[in-house]
């Protein structure tokens, strides 16, 4: 993978940050790539075995996301400024 090559392959140029598979249905994901580091993602998905969510922590492996961490969350708040 190249410098501007994003996750899903497609050419870092033309774009900021990689494609999440989610819908606003199935969950919330945000991309990002801290200074001299590989992408990070955190995604909200529902619970299924009680109220709320999980966040969850990954990280891009050059071939697939690669979960680090998990927690459940009760609720989530977005605000886009």
């Amino acid at each position: 993978m190249t410098r501007n090559s994003r996750p899903d392959g497609t050419d870092e140029s033309e774009f900021d940050a990689p494609d999440s598979r989610q819908t606003p249905a199935d969950g919330l994901a945000i991309a990002y790539r801290p200074a001299r580091q590989p992408w990070r993602q955190i995604r909200f998905e529902e619970r299924r075995d009680a109220d709320g969510w999980w966040l969850i922590n990954e990280e891009w492996t050059g071939c697939s996301w690669r979960t680090v961490g998990r927690e459940p969350v009760d609720e989530i708040f977005v605000n886009a400024e």
